[in-house]
């Protein structure tokens, strides 16, 4: 995931129990130039036994994914593929 290993943007994101997470979605796509309105986008979530990760899609495809979640630790993965679910709504 590029935005956490860049400098700049580690600011934006938390990590917790080896789940990496952005916990400024607003301020993440601000350096990237884009006004949020989360009426514009939708959250993908893609998980296996080993690993998950979450972008956000726009609904008009007007701009690339933005990863917002990302862990490979299989005891994470299921200890947070509920909550971070849950917690989008």
């Amino acid at each position: 995931m590029a935005w956490v290993s860049r400098k700049s943007f580690h600011g934006f994101s938390n990590e917790k129990d080896s789940l990496i997470f952005c916990n400024d979605i607003s301020g993440l796509l601000d350096e990237y130039g884009i006004k949020f309105n989360s009426a514009n986008w939708r959250c993908f979530i893609d998980s296996s036994k080993r690993s998950l990760k979450g972008v956000l899609l726009h609904n008009g495809n007007r701009y690339a994914s933005i990863p917002i979640v990302y862990s490979v630790s299989e005891g994470v993965v299921h200890q947070h593929k509920f909550d971070f679910s849950v917690n989008m709504i």
